[in-house]
């Protein structure tokens, strides 16, 4: 099979970014984030990166991939397809961590007046913060915890007391807001030693193998697996189950009360 030249696919965001302001990248152990001067409005949007692994900037007016003609030409934030760069970083990822990225991963394209920023990250979420360039604190950022006010359900598995927070929003503004990045469905929060921490989500992203979700607990958590589709709390329900058993055991080997 031959192989297919990478391009350039528009992700419609809501925003336009200024034509000749350039951006603020920055860059550190818990990431990174992009801040843009939105067009015509004197406010900065900043776009978060979820599951970040790596990034780039060039300067340049003309980007290294091709677009489809009909593209709108204040388009500013793109997909690659056919990324080779995504591609090598899969390699790199698998022979030494053994951390797949293909199918959950996205190569993408911020492009302003002369210059560009190239990124790979799961997912990217785009968001005003005002006249200046400035952190992020919105309280329903898909990012952080759910909100202190989310509906929540008690329960008990093996001696552990546990809680199931749920996400408030609509479903359908959920799966809307998942083809940008994952979306929070739920949260577990453990019990342990009389604090609530959070611990495993039920993410929700409209990828490339479409609208699925999962479980996941953080960078060095497993993945609990995956459903198709919205899922319930009773989709991952074994998955938990088994979860809290295995941190029974260990804490009873640290000798450690539940």
């Amino acid at each position: 099979m031959p192989l297919q030249d990478p391009t350039l696919m528009p992700l419609k965001t809501g925003f336009r970014a200024d034509s000749v302001a350039s951006p603020i990248v920055r860059y550190g152990e818990e990431g990174g984030a992009l801040y843009a001067l939105l067009s015509d409005e004197e406010m900065w949007a900043c776009v978060t990166f979820e599951g970040f692994d790596a990034i780039r900037v060039c300067r340049g007016e003309y980007t290294p991939y091709e677009t489809d003609e009909s593209c709108p030409i204040d388009e500013w934030v793109f997909e690659v397809q056919n990324s080779p760069w995504l591609k090598e970083r899969h390699r790199y990822e698998s022979d030494h961590y053994k951390t797949p990225l293909l199918d959950d991963y996205y190569h993408y394209l911020f492009s302003f007046h002369d210059e560009f920023v190239e990124l790979i990250s799961q997912g990217i979420w785009i968001e005003k913060v005002g006249p200046h360039p400035v952190n992020p604190d919105s309280p329903d950022h898909p990012f952080g915890d759910l909100p202190l006010a989310s509906p929540r359900q008690h329960g008990e598995a093996f001696g552990i007391q546990f809680q199931l927070w749920q996400n408030s929003k609509p479903i359908d503004e959920l799966v809307s807001a998942s083809r940008l990045c994952s979306q929070k469905l739920f949260t577990y929060y453990l019990i342990l030693d009389g604090e609530a921490r959070p611990s495993y989500s039920i993410l929700l992203r409209d990828g490339r193998r479409g609208l699925e979700s999962r479980m996941e607990g953080g960078l060095f958590y497993p993945s609990l697996g995956r459903v198709r589709g919205v899922a319930t709390a009773s989709h991952f329900e074994k998955h938990w189950q088994d979860y809290l058993k295995a941190v029974r055991a260990r804490r009873k080997e640290m000798g450690k009360d539940v």
